[in-house]
């Protein structure tokens, strides 16, 4: 067998739109899966591939204190405007994602592309004076499909 060299997990990249947005820290991808369907012929119970479904993907991103950053709840806003209590367009607000694993040489090993992606949850902020810890915003995003591309 021969030698394994593992992907560490801080070397990569996430674009939004094809635009790399360097603030981010962290990143669930979603979870793809098919459903099985059972039905019966004479006495045997037959499982089939059914439905497939895409899970939601988690993003976590840096708070800079030197710059307003709105970049979170103004896309949260094209979806949904919660003070006028209108909706956008999915061409308004629905984005392609693409996340890319580096090497130590910041070449693309593999890409994942997320499609039709538009935000469901501004997630909380956690504050303690206690604590050193950055915040981090986090925000929900529902992925209409998923797929490793490279």
């Amino acid at each position: 067998m021969g030698k394994v060299t593992p992907h560490k997990q801080s070397k990569w990249l996430l674009e939004v739109n094809g635009v790399d947005v360097a603030t981010f820290q962290t990143i669930n991808l979603p979870e793809k899966t098919i459903e099985t369907a059972e039905h019966v012929e004479g006495d045997l119970k037959i499982k089939t591939p059914s439905l497939v479904s895409v899970g939601d993907m988690t993003v976590g991103k840096l708070i800079n204190m030197l710059e307003v950053d709105t970049y979170f709840n103004d896309w949260f806003n094209q979806v949904k405007d919660t003070k006028a209590g209108t909706g956008g367009l999915p061409s308004d607000y629905e984005r392609t994602v693409r996340v890319r694993l580096l090497d130590d040489q910041n070449n693309t090993t593999r890409l994942y592309e997320m499609t039709g992606c538009y935000p469901i949850s501004l997630g909380s902020i956690d504050l303690d004076k206690t604590s050193s810890d950055n915040i981090i915003e986090e925000m929900t995003i529902n992925v209409f499909d998923y797929d490793q591309v490279q």
